[in-house]
């Protein structure tokens, strides 16, 4: 068993802030977030938006103060084999 994919669940806070992508394709494969910034990346979509918002690739934005309805978080956690 294992932590099943919840796309249009929720959209997810990421840990990263937004920042516009690198120009190279190979430095956006898995790319970090800006140190700090003023809003987070959101990612995954909603069950209240379209499907078109419900994928990995698609990313939104949201002051960390920010609440909503449609806004949540995943709990996951690294297991030592």
């Amino acid at each position: 068993m294992g932590l099943a994919d919840m796309h249009g669940n929720v959209w997810e806070w990421t840990s990263d802030w937004y920042g516009p992508y690198a120009e190279s394709a190979a430095a956006n494969i898995d790319p970090h977030g800006l140190a700090f910034g003023d809003k987070r990346v959101i990612r995954g979509g909603s069950w209240f938006f379209d499907a078109n918002s419900a994928r990995c690739g698609l990313r939104h934005t949201h002051a960390p103060q920010d609440k909503g309805f449609s806004l949540g978080f995943r709990v996951a956690a690294d297991r030592s084999r």
